[in-house]
């Protein structure tokens, strides 16, 4: 009731929304064993419910990730995404906008169970000035708060696939610091790559490997290249300017950027065309390459710190998360400072060859001055 009355209108139907879709997944699901057991089940679900408990099973004894009461059940939705998440950031700065609830803290997405609902939080978003993204998600974490269980959304994914949600989502349960999206997801997301290495590996499955492993690097390689036009952009928009000058400088940055990206798509990714290169893109699509690859290489430190020794590794990140927020910055600064020689081009954007450019707004008008190739330095 306290919530209630101090919540505004749009705030009080986020809540609504949330706790009717939670409810929705929540009470529906059928007991995995159940399921696997009974002989009406369809043999490909039987399939895919067995590996992923094979999965779950090898999280627990190998990565130090207990999955407890949650996925024993299983939930058929009618719908590709059982989330879709808003992210925001203003039309001149690569800053995520932050949302903050109740418990978790403050993070820089905003969850809806129905399309339609994140559509109207991303028009009232951009009604405010912001550039806006929607993603769909095909999981989520409540945090040990309800026994999370497998979904529709993600079971038919390929193995490896598979492994790595289940993978992150079991991260969540172990370590998770309110407020601070960056850290909570760069951490599942380590997690998720370096399992899944181990699972395959230790499943003989060297060809899966090897094409994940394929994949791994091109998605580093595509992160770094992305990592330094939005870098660029920073620049831009520290510099100023007129308004409508700085609009149309942006636009066409943005552009060069996709173009310079399908031009070196084969060396970058592997002749992958990501979606975003072949749309409308904008400062909030940054927000998840930081929020999940931020501070990947911070981990990765800590991991060869712990020696591959999986439950050590989560002990010294849960400690780095119990730092307030200064410490923590400081001791992930010391951390970077650790990382090996080779991490700087982070596999080989620099090898990417298309047009660089800086610029400078003043007075309504805006001058192109052009530098060496993008992966090169800051100015890509």
């Amino acid at each position: 009731m306290a919530l209630v009355t101090l919540c505004g209108c749009a705030t009080l139907s986020f809540y609504g929304q949330a706790v009717r879709g939670q409810w929705s997944v929540g009470t529906s699901g059928r007991d995995i064993d159940a399921l696997i057991a009974e002989t009406s089940t369809d043999e490909a679900l039987r399939g895919r419910l067995e590996t992923a408990r094979d999965i779950l099973t090898f999280a627990e004894s190998d990565l130090g990730l207990s999955a407890g009461k949650r996925f024993g059940k299983y939930v058929a939705l009618n719908r590709r995404y059982v989330v879709w998440n808003v992210f925001a950031a203003p039309e001149f700065s690569i800053d995520a906008h932050y949302w903050c609830y109740p418990i978790v803290g403050c993070a820089v997405y905003r969850g809806y169970f129905d399309r339609a609902d994140a559509e109207r939080e991303a028009l009232r978003m951009r009604a405010r000035g912001f550039d806006v993204a929607i993603g769909g998600v095909a999981a989520y974490s409540t945090l040990g708060w309800f026994a999370d269980p497998l979904l529709s959304t993600f079971i038919d994914r390929p193995d490896a696939e598979l492994a790595a949600l289940l993978f992150h989502e079991l991260a969540h349960g172990r370590v998770f610091v309110p407020g601070d999206s960056e850290f909570n997801e760069s951490y599942a997301s380590f997690v998720e790559d370096e399992g899944v290495a181990l699972w395959l590996a230790y499943a003989n499955r060297g060809d899966e490997l090897a094409a994940f492993e394929t994949q791994r690097h091109a998605d580093q390689r595509t992160s770094a290249f992305l990592q330094r036009w939005r870098e660029a952009l920073s620049d831009l928009y520290a510099i100023g300017g007129d308004t409508f000058a700085l609009r149309i400088v942006k636009d066409e940055m943005f552009e060069a950027m996709k173009a310079c990206y399908l031009a070196n798509s084969a060396a970058l990714d592997g002749g992958r065309r990501r979606r975003w290169a072949r749309g409308h893109i904008g400062n909030a699509d940054f927000v998840p390459l930081v929020t999940y690859d931020g501070l990947k290489d911070v981990f990765g430190v800590l991991f060869r710190n712990a020696g591959g020794d999986w439950l050590r590794f989560h002990r010294e990140v849960a400690a780095l998360g119990e730092l307030n927020a200064e410490e923590r910055s400081v001791e992930i600064d010391r951390l970077r400072e650790q990382q090996p020689a080779h991490h700087a081009d982070q596999g080989g954007t620099n090898q990417v060859e298309c047009e660089a450019l800086s610029y400078h707004v003043a007075n309504g008008e805006s001058t192109r001055t052009e530098h060496d190739d993008v992966g090169r330095g800051r100015d890509g």
